[in-house]
């Protein structure tokens, strides 16, 4: 019987100070953060860097871009309409299309990976008089 009070007793003891120890050592509270929303402005270079292409204005930035077999090419839409990128083959050998972007929105960017040498005029599939040129070196 007296082991048994000993150990009612010390098992109390353990209960009494996990109390004390929660009500000196609350748990963190969870708070809910915002997240700002981002502005699209603000995440966009404001001038192409390397084997990029504006969208802006009604034309291309810049409007021949020169790039090395197997570069990533990436149009970025500064515009506040979507627009898609289209290339189709001219010459008597070779017709059809060389390459299409998704619809690219405001503020979006596509791109497409340049596998071919040569040299290879676009055009902006909703405004056909706004053109650019991609040359492809070795």
């Amino acid at each position: 019987m007296e082991t048994k009070v000993i150990f009612l007793i010390i098992i109390i003891v353990i209960l009494i100070g996990i109390v004390a120890m929660s009500a000196l050592f609350p748990a963190p509270q969870k708070t809910e953060q915002k997240v700002p929303e981002k502005n699209k402005e603000m995440t966009l270079p404001q001038a192409p860097s390397q084997n990029q292409i504006f969208i802006k204005e009604g034309a291309f930035v810049p409007s021949v871009l020169n790039v090395k077999k197997g570069s990533t090419i990436t149009w970025i839409n500064k515009e506040n309409q979507s627009r898609q990128i289209v290339s189709i083959a001219t010459d008597a050998y070779d017709q059809g299309e060389i390459f299409r972007t998704g619809q690219i929105k405001s503020g979006g960017q596509e791109s497409v990976v340049a596998n071919t040498v040569g040299q290879f005029e676009y055009f902006c599939f909703e405004n056909q008089n706004i053109k650019g040129q991609v040359i492809v070196t070795e």
